[in-house]
């Protein structure tokens, strides 16, 4: 059979053999790279979502969690000394462990606002009495916040958080400090300010005034001090906390982190290793949820501290005031907490759709139930009637 003409009129020629071996040999090379970069973002997967320790939770948390991309979201976050579930079979008793920080991240409805609450581990609060929510809120115990945690473990916490502030509490991540250090390394050191020099011995740590990168160590120690500026408070050391998280998130929404893939993956294995939560939010969820807030910008992300006074009975202690309630209305209701006022500008509250009526702050009782408590003395702090706030955008020494 004669050849077949070409467009152009001539014979068309056949393709070289040397020419298809090559282009086999490249679309085979493409389908190997192909499967093996499969395979191994398939390993980094389970590798870790596998880092991550999971919480049996007993039902103390929201019946239905939303869907990441719907509704308003409640996570509550830990920070503490012991790994949940890491050493013992049942992570609703953690005799011992401590809870150093406790956070209420508050995700809009809408995905175009994050409010992070900052809870004064000093609060006394009402709780359950053995960490049991059925019993009636009337005959619930005064105690200090973080105790809640060291005698039920996150459960507890859980139950005692829901009962006082009305939130759902859709899921809990419990962060080990260790891991902490881990992840400020993987990103390269994490900048602060400070006000004043620092040189606290029990945190092992020593700073200039001024700008800093701190490395994992130095961070762990400048998150957990409670004497290195201040009056040696909790709420001091929430302030610091609140910056530094800031500061965080600026650096790990760095364009330089995603174009890093080693740098990016080093920083999320740290982070699933430190991390322990309810068996509803593995990796998965968290990337829907990451994907859910990639238009929040650093503006929209605010950090509060629950408004609060001196507690009576104990000076060293603090009470929740009226403002925690508007606080928590607001965020029941979907609300936006906006940031403070400048010093020259007026104080504003939170948006609410109405004012709440705020609920008796609790003291004890000679019965050992909650009551309403006594005026302050003329010594104490005098309560917050605002609501403070920074968003992730402002300068680390502002």
């Amino acid at each position: 059979m004669p050849p077949r003409a070409h467009p152009s009129g001539g014979p068309r020629r056949a393709p070289r053999p040397g020419r298809v071996v090559r282009r086999r040999r490249a679309l085979a090379g493409l389908l190997t790279v192909c499967v093996v970069l499969g395979i191994t973002l398939g390993v980094a997967w389970w590798r870790l979502d596998s880092n991550i320790t999971r919480i049996d939770l007993h039902g103390a948390l929201a019946a239905a969690p939303p869907a990441a991309a719907t509704g308003p979201m409640d996570i509550l976050v830990i920070g503490s000394d012991t790994r949940v579930g890491q050493d013992t079979p049942d992570a609703a008793s953690v005799s011992g462990a401590r809870s150093d920080t406790t956070l209420v991240v508050h995700l809009s409805a809408d995905r175009q606002r994050v409010t992070v609450v900052s809870v004064p581990r000093d609060s006394m609060i009402p709780m359950p009495p053995g960490c049991d929510a059925s019993v009636p809120r009337r005959q619930w115990t005064v105690q200090q916040e973080n105790s809640a945690f060291s005698m039920g473990g996150p459960a507890c916490l859980v139950r005692t958080l829901r009962g006082d502030t009305g939130l759902r509490l859709d899921h809990v991540a419990v962060v080990d400090f260790r891991g902490f250090a881990r992840m400020v390394d993987a990103l390269g050191g994490v900048p602060v300010c400070t006000t004043t020099a620092i040189d606290d011995p029990k945190a092992h740590l020593v700073l200039a005034r001024g700008r800093h990168v701190l490395d994992g160590t130095q961070a762990l120690g400048y998150v957990r001090a409670r004497y290195a500026e201040g009056d040696g408070s909790d709420l001091g050391r929430i302030g610091r906390q609140q910056a530094f998280l800031a500061s965080v998130v600026q650096e790990a929404t760095r364009t330089s982190l995603l174009l890093r893939p080693d740098r990016l993956y080093a920083f999320l294995d740290a982070a699933t290793r430190s991390l322990s939560t309810d068996r509803g939010l593995g990796l998965g969820e968290m990337r829907d949820i990451a994907t859910s807030l990639q238009h929040v910008g650093l503006g929209r992300i605010a950090f509060v501290t629950v408004p609060t006074t001196t507690y009576p009975a104990d000076p060293n202690r603090v009470q929740w005031t009226p403002a925690a309630s508007r606080l928590w209305r607001t965020l029941r209701e979907d609300g936006t907490v906006r940031p403070s006022p400048s010093p020259s500008a007026p104080a504003s509250s939170p948006t609410t759709s109405g004012a709440a009526a705020p609920p008796a702050s609790a003291s004890p009782s000679p019965s050992g139930t909650a009551s309403s408590a006594p005026t302050p003395s003329a010594g104490s702090r005098r309560p917050s009637d605002t609501i403070e706030a920074r968003t992730a955008d402002q300068d680390i020494c502002s």
